[in-house]
């Protein structure tokens, strides 16, 4: 799926993009969409359902410019976050890591792992069991480098 955004110039613009295209990276690394800006215009495409998340996060990017009121970072994640979340078909912030290792995205490979990062999302502080080589250590320092990368958090604490 492919959508193709028309981008008035002026502040607008820079209300979308963000300094450096900073917008852009973000909703491409909270998404997982491949998105583009050329000519004054952004293309956003995927295989999923994240092309409309990313069409509403660029409207109300806009919106905001044109009210002379610039969203800060921690406003757009925000703003991705809530659009993501309302999306239901979407996988959000909050169900895909936003770390990459080797050049693939860290994801469970377990029905186990899966419910243990839905522990490590659902509570502050899990203890984990089990046997030595099962991705215990590994998947919670990928979730605590997205909360990292997410600004959601400001520092790690590796105790073992």
């Amino acid at each position: 799926m492919q959508i193709d955004i028309q981008v008035p110039q002026g502040p607008e613009q820079i209300g979308m993009l963000g300094d450096a295209e900073r917008n852009l990276k973000m909703l491409r690394e909270s998404l997982g969409v491949h998105i583009t800006a050329r000519s004054g215009t952004i293309s956003v495409s995927v295989a999923h359902d994240a092309v409309g998340v990313a069409q509403t996060v660029l409207r109300r990017l806009g919106d905001a410019a044109r009210h002379e009121r610039p969203l800060s970072r921690r406003e757009v994640l925000d703003l991705i976050a809530r659009e993501a979340s309302r999306n239901a078909n979407q996988v959000g912030l909050e169900a895909r890591l936003d770390v990459f290792a080797s050049g693939k995205r860290v994801e469970p490979l377990s029905d186990n792992q899966s419910h243990y990062l839905d522990a490590i999302r659902a509570h502050d502080l899990v203890f984990a069991t089990g046997p030595a080589g099962t991705g215990k250590t590994y998947l919670a320092v990928a979730a605590a480098v997205h909360l990292l990368k997410a600004d959601r958090i400001r520092k790690l604490m590796l105790v073992r």
